[in-house]
């Protein structure tokens, strides 16, 4: 029976492995990661604690993809479930790598420098819901849940959130600049809405 090295990365973008027997699910990447003082402290901070732990599949697309709303309300949160495997999850290196520019010489280690999972935290006050409200791409009222460590800023979230969906970053006409993207607070309080931006 061989072994798995299995790259994963924390919200905040650390990288960490584990290593797992080729059998191993989801749950045993968890458990073995969650156990570590470095990787609790490094999402949970000094202040939380938590033993609620998932698995996400990371995504990205090419940025200014254009999504299609059945597309978007399809894709879901990427939590994967914790009796799967984990082989067939990680990631392996296209045919057609260009092996000048691939990090390791190795056909099969190159999947060590490219983590397709990321473990989270299901602490309450690490998921935040975001709704998107004149977004190009992205329909109004699409809700997408992001995964944060305590130390993750606003400017992160809003960078791990163009990435993951390929939002455009510049207009597509010319002269159009740059968009920037913003994050706002939206709660109600005795029938008031009420907002706060922060960039």
């Amino acid at each position: 029976m061989g072994e798995l090295i299995v790259p994963t990365l924390l919200p905040t973008g650390a990288l960490h492995f584990a290593t797992v027997p080729n059998s191993a699910t989801i749950s045993d990447v968890i458990s073995i990661l969650s156990s570590r003082s470095e990787v609790v402290r490094d999402v949970l901070g000094d202040d939380l604690s938590g033993d609620d732990w998932a698995m996400q599949r990371i995504r990205t697309e090419a940025n200014g993809r254009q999504w299609e709303e059945d597309e978007l309300n399809s894709l879901g949160d990427g939590i994967l479930n914790k009796d799967a495997a984990v082989e067939p999850l990680i990631a392996k290196a296209p045919d057609n790598a260009n092996p000048a520019r691939a990090f390791s010489a190795f056909a099969l280690t190159s999947h060590l420098h490219a983590p397709s999972l990321r473990l989270v935290s299901l602490h309450p006050n690490l998921c935040v819901t975001l709704s998107f409200l004149r977004v190009p791409e992205i329909h109004d009222g699409f809700t997408w849940r992001c995964f944060l460590a305590r130390t993750v800023t606003v400017q992160d979230a809003i960078l791990a959130v163009v990435d993951e969906l390929g939002l455009t970053k510049t207009l597509p006409i010319p002269g159009g600049g740059n968009l920037e993207y913003v994050l706002e607070e939206v709660w109600i309080e005795e029938d008031t809405e009420s907002e706060c931006y922060a960039r």
